[in-house]
């Protein structure tokens, strides 16, 4: 994943790319307890689904 990161090209993933520096930096726990974190933070900040469908 972080050779995937830090290849990741700016003109089709430019978030990814603009923080890569940010999403590889650490130890491997680190990026592992921040990822739950980030994910949990995006599930808890997400609309429910509307009678099964996409928004």
């Amino acid at each position: 994943m972080i050779t995937a990161v830090r290849d990741a090209s700016p003109d089709t993933h430019p978030h990814v790319a603009a923080a890569k520096a940010e999403l590889v930096s650490g130890a491997p726990e680190e990026r592992l307890s921040w990822a739950f974190r980030a994910l949990i933070a995006g599930i808890v900040h997400a609309p429910p689904p509307l009678n099964g469908e996409e928004p």
